[in-house]
């Protein structure tokens, strides 16, 4: 059964989740589903967090040294089915690569991990700057005891004034980040999403209450998910409201 807001907006059905923020881990983010078009959410606990959109992202490709290969895992990174998984198979320290491309810069990209690595291994970010591939100056909060990719957090990094886009494996020209590790990852080690994460870290938008919901429209051709960021062990309520009719709840 659909239903139309006071801009006439038809909303064909809603998907309703709740990020819960712990010490550690206070950056959050989560994909938009696909069929999602808009979004109502507010805040619980001792402070309101903040919340804001994140860019899409565009492209991701794995590239396995030893076989030659890319693997593209777009359609799975941006998935919310835990099943939709990017396997880095055993990847190899300092040879094997992930890309992630945006049409916008990016400060980031928030990393849900599925199978965790148990392997020492530290992983390194690099960035085109119209000629090479140069080093970030990047913070893992993925690692955990030496080991990176070991719990879901945020990859961040300074962002660089010279960054270029490019294009990789054919892919349309984005602006890429691409890491490799020191130490041969735990076999398999998966990812479940990659959330890219807005440079806008002083724009977030304070959500509302649970009696009063602000509602926000937006492009979901260059809207990925949502950033939650909060100050203690609060929690986002969002409402996603679904705008196209040929997608439902449980296909997201």
């Amino acid at each position: 059964m659909s239903t139309r807001d006071s801009t006439g907006t038809k909303i064909n059905h809603v998907v309703q989740e709740t990020i819960t923020f712990a010490t550690g881990n206070l950056t959050r983010a989560v994909n938009a589903p696909r069929a999602a078009g808009g979004i109502e959410l507010y805040g619980t606990g001792a402070s309101t967090p903040t919340w804001q959109f994140c860019p899409l992202l565009m492209n991701c490709q794995f590239f396995d040294n030893s076989a030659g290969t890319y693997t593209n895992g777009t359609a799975n990174l941006t998935s919310r089915l835990t099943a939709d998984v990017l396997t880095l198979s055993a990847m190899e320290a300092t040879v094997d690569f992930v890309y992630f491309g945006c049409d916008t810069m990016f400060r980031g990209v928030y990393l849900n991990v599925g199978s965790a690595n148990a392997v020492a291994s530290v992983l390194a970010a690099t960035y085109w700057d119209g000629t090479t591939w140069t080093g970030l100056t990047e913070t893992d909060g993925t690692a955990s005891g030496g080991a990176t990719l070991a719990i879901d957090n945020s990859l961040t990094w300074t962002l660089p004034t010279d960054w270029a886009k490019t294009s990789v494996n054919g892919s349309n020209s984005l602006f890429f980040v691409r890491f490799n590790v020191t130490g041969t990852l735990t076999t398999p080690t998966t990812l479940i999403e990659a959330i890219p994460l807005s440079v806008q870290t002083g724009r977030a938008i304070s959500p509302g209450t649970a009696a009063v919901l602000p509602r926000y429209w937006f492009d979901r051709g260059g809207v990925g998910g949502v950033e939650g960021v909060a100050d203690n062990t609060d929690t986002l309520v969002i409402t996603w409201l679904a705008t196209s009719p040929y997608i439902t709840a449980t296909a997201e």
